[in-house]
């Protein structure tokens, strides 16, 4: 028996999946639909950071702006840990980008004034 914690919603239903295949515990469809893609194909939001070159802080949160496979997580997380941007930045600018996966700012950081 297989069991899961469903992350769709604030509930967290613990489902269990029976060796015949049988989905038990969860309180809507939106989990019966969380397991079934959980189980075919996991995927993720990436939360991360990137570093900033005279910002006023010196890293800016990010996110992706769709689900990434899970088994690429490490794999994006270990390209964007080489790279920084320079502030100023904007909450929603998009810092990172290539074919697979483009990261969003969550947050907007200023640029360091010189005295």
């Amino acid at each position: 028996m297989k069991i899961l914690t469903c992350i769709v919603c604030p509930v967290g239903c613990k489902i269990k999946i029976d060796e015949n295949g049988n989905i038990l515990g969860a309180r809507c469809d939106r989990g019966l639909s969380f397991v079934k893609r959980e189980l075919l194909s996991p995927e993720r939001i990436l939360t991360t950071t990137i570093r900033v070159d005279r910002g006023i802080v010196k890293v800016v949160p990010v996110k992706s702006t769709k689900s990434i496979p899970k088994e690429r997580l490490r794999e994006i997380v270990k390209k964007v840990s080489t790279i920084s941007v320079k502030a100023p930045i904007r909450r929603g600018d998009i810092l990172y980008s290539d074919e697979e996966v483009s990261l969003v700012a969550t947050r907007s950081v200023e640029e360091v004034k010189d005295v």
